[in-house]
């Protein structure tokens, strides 16, 4: 099944993957967050969408649970790698955002590398 670009977010959160540091700000950590409909990349198919993320060190936000579930393993078995592929739970957007930041606050770019997580 192919998802809208809609679905999916981009971000990058650090050093094993982009060989560069998060931003802190005072206490707190930045990430780097592109939407999919900012970066052209709507209609395209969800592996490409992975492939997009992946190549910029980013890891991919959706809500597709059930394709990002099969292509995860699909890399797997091909040794591919990914940046990691976070799954949100479809909630109003404040709640979506209060728990991705938890997650990324505690993650680490290589906790992430080949992971699923799950919000």
């Amino acid at each position: 099944m192919m998802t809208t670009a809609t679905e999916h977010c981009y971000v990058g959160i650090g050093p094993s993957i982009l060989g560069v540091e998060p931003i802190i700000v005072g206490t707190r950590t930045r990430f780097d967050v592109e939407h999919a409909r900012d970066a052209a990349q709507p209609g395209v198919s969800d592996e490409a969408q992975l492939h997009y993320a992946a190549e910029r060190g980013h890891a991919i936000l959706t809500h597709n649970r059930v394709d990002f579930e099969l292509l995860a393993s699909k890399w797997f078995d091909s040794a591919e790698l990914h940046p990691g592929i976070i799954i949100a739970g479809r909630r109003p957007i404040h709640e979506l955002a209060r728990l991705t930041l938890v997650l990324l606050s505690a993650a680490s770019a290589d906790s992430l590398l080949n992971q699923i997580r799950y919000t």
